[in-house]
């Protein structure tokens, strides 16, 4: 009885030493993990520091630095996200910013800072888009939510200024062009032609329309049709060069034949309405104004 009382003490101090142990390791984890963090912050705050001063190859090192220890951490690439915007390479900077959203759904700045991206590069249904998505999936970042709602109102403004319409409506449009474009795609011409000319007649010198709707009735083989809305197109933008092209190749066409052309994507807020600089440039002026 004495033999079995000393073995079950012992393995009741085993155990305790293994708990201990246990715990002391987890407590040098997390103490090690917590240096870790330290150093990434600091390594963030100074490349946001540089990039502030525009020594964008010291940040891009340093970025490099943190990458290659923490692989895997948004707000890494929410950094990167930051130095390649405001170094002029917007499309880096926003696939940077969506890997962030992606490794760290609940960090608000880096949906801000994608809809801004968004909103100067005129993708306004995206800003909304990622607008919607902080307003989901984080928590209430004051300034974050203070300067999103302002980009809205800001859109909208810009929006009844120079095209009479609404942030809401413009959206629609973008979402009903597209739905378009995949109809065209997949050789769908006349449902295509009929949202195409939907789009029409919400907006009336929309170029891309009348120059898809008339790609839509070469592949058709009707000639004449096609040659009329290029024409229609060419109207509104006589530099218009998908048009020109596609024109020229549909003349050669007798009437019945039809155009063989593969699809190519157009991005849509280059043709609708965004051709209007001075409306690019307001939206410039409006982010610089944020900053």
């Amino acid at each position: 009885m004495a033999k079995n009382q000393q073995q079950q003490k012992q393995k009741k101090l085993q155990l305790k030493a293994a708990k201990r142990k246990k715990r002391e390791l987890e407590k040098k984890k997390k103490e090690i993990l917590r240096k870790q963090q330290e150093q990434l912050n600091d390594w963030i705050a100074y490349a946001i520091h540089l990039i502030e001063e525009k020594n964008y190859s010291d940040t891009e090192k340093i970025l490099n630095k943190a990458l290659s220890a923490h692989p895997d951490e948004g707000y890494v690439y929410y950094a990167y996200g930051l130095l390649y915007i405001t170094s002029g390479h917007s499309d880096k900077g926003i696939s940077a910013l969506e890997k962030a959203i992606i490794l760290d759904p609940k960090f608000a700045p880096s949906y801000f800072n994608l809809a801004m991206a968004y909103f100067k590069g005129v993708l306004l249904h995206k800003m909304v888009e990622t607008i919607d998505k902080m307003h989901k999936h984080t928590a209430y970042d004051a300034e974050c939510y203070t300067q999103a709602e302002k980009l809205i109102n800001d859109a909208n403004d810009i929006l009844r200024e120079k095209q009479n319409t609404t942030l809401e409506l413009y959206c629609q449009n973008l979402y009903t062009f597209d739905e378009a474009f995949a109809l065209m795609s997949s050789k769908s011409y006349p449902e295509a032609i009929d949202l195409f000319s939907s789009l029409i007649k919400i907006e009336p010198e929309h170029v891309a329309c009348y120059g898809n709707i008339a790609i839509c009735y070469a592949q058709m083989g009707q000639k004449e049709l096609a040659i009329n809305y290029f024409d229609k197109a060419l109207a509104f933008d006589p530099h218009y060069e998908l048009a020109l092209v596609n024109k020229t190749l549909t003349e050669k066409l007798e009437e019945g034949e039809k155009l063989n052309l593969e699809m190519t994507s157009v991005e849509y807020y280059k043709d609708f309405p965004l051709k209007n600089k001075s409306m690019l440039e307001e939206m410039q002026m409006k982010l610089s104004h944020q900053n």
